[in-house]
């Protein structure tokens, strides 16, 4: 019967309960929080940042890394995907007159970069995001989605922000790790927490190992 998924919808039942009666890990929280600020684009972003979205990167998340840094930011982490190309920076190239003599367009994401390294040198690391990405009618049909080329030439963290909600209810329950790709079984690649917590903690080895039979990672 369990094979088959009969006792899966209790099974998803409890396991939330078994949370619900254990609650929140308070002493762990607290203890993490000092150390953690989570900047967030609210409503009130919205209404006070003079850009639409999505943000320059050249005139608005540039900003962003050198403000933080000079606040003393051990480590920023993204959760955003730079995939494209800095849209306010093409959108304007695309549209300048070929007849504008001497008009030139700053590179959003050549700015973005410049911060991330003026960054490195205050002593802040940066973690973008990357996701895995599928594709039914692609060979390989996984594949990783990473920053584009010209941030990725700055040779920064990423860490994978894939997140699977539960079959049964569709909420997500479980944080994983890492991620494997179907063409790579032997290399793992970090979720955006694990590679966060490994920059602030200066651990620049990536060796993992896996022991199932005594359950260590």
């Amino acid at each position: 019967l369990h094979s088959v998924g009969a006792f899966s919808l209790i099974e998803t039942k409890l396991y939330d309960l078994r949370f619900k009666l254990r609650g929140p890990l308070n002493q762990v929280r607290d203890k993490v929080e000092q150390n953690i600020v989570i900047v967030e684009i609210d409503d009130e972003s919205y209404k006070l940042v003079p850009e639409s979205y999505p943000y320059p990167r050249g005139r608005v998340w540039s900003n962003v890394i050198k403000n933080l840094s000079q606040a003393g930011a051990k480590v920023i982490v993204f959760d955003i995907m730079f995939d494209a190309p800095d849209h306010t920076s093409k959108m304007i190239e695309n549209h300048l007159s070929k007849d504008c003599v001497g008009c030139s367009v700053i590179d959003g994401d050549k700015t973005f970069v410049q911060s991330i390294s003026n960054a490195k040198l205050n002593g802040t690391s940066i973690v973008l995001a990357s996701k895995i990405a599928y594709d039914a009618n692609r060979i390989p049909f996984d594949y990783i989605i990473h920053p584009n080329k010209k941030i990725m030439n700055e040779n920064i963290e990423i860490g994978l922000v894939n997140q699977e909600a539960d079959v049964i209810d569709h909420v997500i329950k479980r944080y994983p790790l890492f991620y494997k790709l179907s063409t790579e079984p032997d290399n793992l690649y970090l979720s955006l927490a694990v590679q966060s917590v490994l920059s602030f903690k200066d651990i620049s080895e990536k060796t993992i190992i896996q022991d199932v039979q005594n359950n260590m990672f």
